[in-house]
């Protein structure tokens, strides 16, 4: 019979908390010095903890960004500037539409203007005038075109 012999497994020490060292100190504050009372209301610094009277190093600006109040106006006055553009450029659009609007129907009257005294001059000069106004100056209807006529050229 074979006998499998195990290695003893690794054994780790655990330190212990020394005992050398010094309790954990306790911060005692000195008592909170009562504000000197005045025969009027109190201020704001009297009001205000003293931790709330120290500046903070991030400054806490419009709603929790750090945005100082000049970098604000500055923002401010951008974005008023800005909708003031776009209610002018909404503005001026509007008043060049109702001037394309009226030169389209000063274009449509003029296109029915130019039909109609078109007709008026194709009717004056359409075939059935200019054959009444030849028979009344004595012009008779023939069956056949004549020969073509040709002007003799002039020896020059």
């Amino acid at each position: 019979m074979s006998v499998v012999t195990k290695k003893p497994a690794r054994t780790y020490t655990v330190r212990k908390p020394s005992s050398n060292k010094p309790a954990a100190r306790k911060v005692t504050r000195p008592p909170a010095k009562h504000p000197k009372t005045y025969s009027g209301l109190p201020g704001w610094k009297d009001l205000a903890a003293k931790n709330e009277r120290t500046p903070r190093s991030g400054k806490k600006g419009i709603g929790g960004l750090p945005v100082s109040t000049a970098r604000f106006v500055l923002m401010l006055v951008t974005a008023v500037t800005l909708f003031t553009l776009y209610v002018g450029h909404v503005h001026s659009t509007q008043e060049l539409l109702a001037d394309v609007q009226e030169l389209r129907r000063e274009n449509l009257r003029l296109h029915l203007r130019y039909n109609r005294v078109k007709g008026e001059f194709d009717r004056l000069t359409g075939p059935k005038t200019i054959y009444d106004r030849a028979h009344s100056i004595g012009l008779e209807e023939g069956f056949t075109y004549g020969p073509t006529i040709q002007i003799p050229r002039l020896a020059e």
